[in-house]
């Protein structure tokens, strides 16, 4: 839209956008001075409202295929890691939650806003609660698992992610849903795009809603063969009115907020005791 000459890719990150131009057609300076006078045009942030969809996908809680991945790392990588053995009460224990059961209700509650594409590998969202009040932040594994099953879901620091492929990883795991690239139908299958074999967009709202481990199973044969459907809920985002929801309920946000941020004090604390600091972990990270 700026009519520069030469641009090449625009790359968006969360709080960042990589402009990739051919340097023998146009000069840095050309590119920055588009690049202000764009931003010069846009209109007062707490005016934005921006297409927003509701993308409800599946969710098995604690899967097997994440249990398998912990395993693994406590028998490959490092047994006496704090997220050792189970994630969810590592996350619980961060939070100040009373119990496993508050994180799944929170999880589930949640309405996940993707600010980011391409995290980890291949369209995987970098998603973060709309409520303050489900905003869940882990640390990530340190070292790094060198196995993460294919569209694991996982916490770290304040976002959560979904894997798009198997590889390594750190985010901190809740469960596992179905895929979120297409890989295989070029003509478009469930909710894909013909024109992008990613499902997610900048902006999608994701919920989860609960599926038992061979429910999923199911969900992701007939997803990889083109036969899965998601269910998704055209819609739009004013930063206005929800800036609005914060200022009306700053009180009980800063409640919660408050519990969570003395449990992560307590738990480097306990860090700290432990010689865990030494290591080199970084309490408090966001997980890549």
């Amino acid at each position: 839209r700026t009519g520069l000459r030469g641009l090449v890719d625009l790359t968006p990150g969360i709080r960042s956008l990589q402009v990739k131009f051919d340097p023998t057609v146009t000069s840095t300076g050309s590119v920055l001075g588009a690049v202000l006078e764009t931003e010069a045009a846009l209109p007062a942030a707490d005016r934005l409202v921006v297409p927003s969809r509701t993308v409800r996908l599946p969710l098995s809680w604690d899967d097997p295929a994440t249990r398998l991945a912990t395993e693994r790392y406590m028998h490959g990588v490092r047994a006496d890691a704090p997220w050792c053995p189970w994630n969810i009460e590592f996350i619980r224990r961060m939070n100040g939650l009373d119990s496993v059961d508050d994180v799944y209700k929170t999880v589930y509650d949640a309405s996940y806003l993707v600010l980011g594409l391409g995290d980890v590998y291949l369209g995987a969202p970098v998603a973060t609660p709309l409520d303050p009040r489900h905003r869940l932040v882990t640390t990530k594994y340190n070292p790094a698992r060198t196995w993460t099953p294919e569209n694991a879901v996982g916490i770290g620091g304040a976002y959560l992610c979904v894997y798009g492929m198997e590889g390594p990883g750190g985010y901190q795991f809740v469960g596992r849903t179905t895929q979120v690239w297409n890989h295989r139908f070029p003509e478009g299958a469930g909710g894909f795009e013909p024109e992008h074999p990613w499902l997610l967009r900048f902006f999608d709202r994701i919920s989860w809603y609960p599926v038992s481990a061979e429910e999923l199973l199911d969900l992701r044969a007939d997803t990889a063969a083109g036969r899965g459907l998601v269910d998704i809920t055209e819609g739009e985002f004013s930063l206005a009115e929800h800036l609005a929801f914060l200022d009306r309920e700053a009180d009980s946000i800063g409640v919660v907020r408050a519990k969570m941020e003395a449990a992560r004090d307590e738990e480097r604390a306990r860090w700290e005791a432990d010689g865990e600091l030494s290591r080199g972990t970084r309490l408090g990270t966001a997980a890549a």
